[in-house]
């Protein structure tokens, strides 16, 4: 059984693992023993780990935790390696469509789907794939970092930053916009459009000529560029609706069904779903994302 979330609890000395959802006496359980004994420290101050949202190895396995209250932890299980693009369950449509070299002259990609889904996994399985395709100077801004993907992947480089508050995070975005180096492919890549501030920065980005790609919490492919247009302020903005428009280039969406199996679809954006955004009228997207579907079920199929 291969477990990928715990819920800590301090108080009580209990602990529950997932996806059985079971529950253990902490003092028990070897691993939910390690992760307590870490979760104490950080809470006495005797290990320097923010806890409201940190990253962490702990007995060998990295973790993305969270404190949910005072004395109730949420841990997840962060992969030891990052999987390859191809393997991760998507279509092979949808894994082409996020390493397609047209993006490299600049835009923005979201991944949406509700929290678990894997959307930061598949972010970083991209990233390292088009900087193995496509070479180039990756930017990573993380809150925390979870995969590590800093070094040089084929001919392309990364950095991470992990930053340790909202504050801090949106001065990272500010520096970024002056950290690319010249004449070099630039790959942006900003954990969790969670603002307006990151939402209007991704933007301005992606228009200048950077590829930015983020996750965004959403169950489906218009709510997430509806959240993102909210975020921007663009429902009553005609300006910020075209800017929207202009820098999107692909959403994916994606969750785990019942099997346990990811189910993702995806929204590449063409000339009817630019229109669609600018004018505000995203119930209209749902031809298009139909089309798209039906022309991933049957690739071979030809156009009337």
């Amino acid at each position: 059984m291969t477990i990928t979330d715990w819920r800590i609890n301090l108080t009580t000395g209990r602990s529950v693992y997932f996806p059985q959802a079971l529950e253990v006496e902490s003092a028990q359980h070897p691993v939910a023993a390690a992760l307590a004994v870490f979760l104490q420290d950080a809470e006495a101050g005797r290990n320097g780990q923010p806890l409201d949202q940190f990253a962490a190895v702990i007995g060998g396995t990295r973790y993305r935790g969270q404190r949910l209250a005072p004395g109730l932890y949420s841990l997840r299980v962060v992969p030891a390696e990052i999987i390859e693009t191809h393997a991760l369950g998507h279509r092979p449509a949808i894994v082409e469509a996020l390493l397609d070299g047209r993006h490299n002259a600049g835009g923005l990609i979201l991944i949406a789907g509700p929290a678990g889904s894997g959307k930061s996994t598949t972010a970083a399985s991209a990233l390292r794939s088009r900087l193995r395709r496509h070479g180039g100077y990756c930017l990573t801004i993380e809150d925390p970092v979870e995969y590590v993907l800093a070094g040089f992947h084929g001919r392309g480089y990364c950095i991470q930053i992990e930053a340790e508050s909202t504050s801090d995070y949106q001065a990272h975005i500010l520096r970024a916009k002056r950290g690319f180096p010249a004449r070099t492919l630039g790959l942006l890549y900003l954990s969790e459009i969670r603002d307006a501030f990151t939402a209007q920065a991704a933007a301005q980005m992606a228009v200048a000529g950077c590829l930015v790609i983020s996750t965004i919490h959403s169950f489906n492919i218009i709510s997430a560029i509806q959240n993102y247009l909210e975020l921007m302020g663009a429902e009553d903005s005609a300006i910020a609706r075209y800017t929207v428009a202009s820098c999107l280039k692909l959403v994916v969406c994606q969750r785990w069904d019942a099997r346990g199996q990811l189910v993702s679809d995806m929204l590449p954006i063409n000339e009817t779903a630019m229109g669609a955004i600018k004018n505000g009228v995203l119930h209209t997207l749902k031809d298009v994302i139909a089309g798209v579907e039906a022309g991933m079920r049957n690739p071979h199929r030809t156009s009337d």
